[in-house]
């Protein structure tokens, strides 16, 4: 594949996606891009691009996962190495596009707000509920959340780190 901005490539996988109908792989594409997956050469390794007419007879420039050939990919350990949040995802999304079994317990157990929330919005497409859906957080989730940023710029000042220079956790 020709070298594509991850921004390009997200925006083609969403057009293929609406194109072939697919909402289970719309769901995936999501968990993909959030984990930072879309920028991974080993990863870009399964996606085809092509331009296609739309419905309405104009090319449009799309994009789709080879979800099988991904998948055993991930299997026989071709894929590099992964933070444990990006294999998560990734076997997640292999799962909603694929069918690839996945241990939800395992793979949902202990992800951080940022991830679960990702989780939800992505199940929004296969649902058929993309769009009519919007997670809001609690006044319990908003408070728990500012004692755990707290927590965090506590631990980072004790240890001499500028608790400013951190990326905020949703």
């Amino acid at each position: 594949m020709t070298t594509v901005s991850t921004e390009d490539l997200y925006r083609w996988l969403t057009a293929g996606a609406a194109l072939g109908d697919r909402t289970f792989h719309a769901g995936a594409i999501e968990l993909l891009n959030f984990a930072g997956l879309l920028d991974r050469a080993d990863v870009r390794r399964y996606i085809q691009t092509e331009t296609v007419p739309d419905r309405e007879g104009n090319d449009v420039d799309g994009a789709w996962v080879d979800w099988a050939a991904l998948a055993r990919s991930v299997e026989d350990g071709e894929i590099g190495a992964l933070y444990g949040g990006q294999d998560r995802l990734l076997r997640l999304a292999l799962s909603i596009a694929h069918g690839t079994l996945v241990d939800l317990s395992a793979t949902l157990s202990g992800l951080g707000h940022a991830h679960a929330r990702a989780v939800l919005d992505a199940m929004t497409a296969p649902l058929g509920l993309a769009g009519d859906v919007e997670i809001t957080y609690t006044a319990a989730y908003l408070e728990r959340k500012r004692a755990d940023d707290d927590r965090v710029r506590q631990f980072l000042g004790a240890h001499g780190l500028d608790p400013d220079d951190t990326v905020s956790r949703s």
